[in-house]
């Protein structure tokens, strides 16, 4: 129940958010990469995804690494 709950608010929350669709046609998909190494004071790095459909953004994550090892 309290799962329910919790994803019952944040679709709520989240209702007015919308994704626009920039009118072209869509014939590539585009990927973009990005990592960075021992960025954060604690060494870990911090890594990013974008997934473009056209000139329209579908997809996009961002997160910290947690895996760190540090070089002497």
């Amino acid at each position: 129940m309290t799962k329910l709950e919790r994803l019952l608010g944040y679709l709520i929350f989240t209702r007015a958010w919308t994704r626009s669709f920039v009118r072209s046609e869509f014939k590539r998909v585009t990927t973009y990469i990005d990592a960075l190494f021992a960025m954060h004071p604690d060494g870990k790095g911090q890594s990013a995804c974008v997934v473009m459909l056209g000139n329209t953004l579908v997809h996009e994550v961002s997160q910290t690494e947690n895996c760190n090892k540090k070089l002497d």
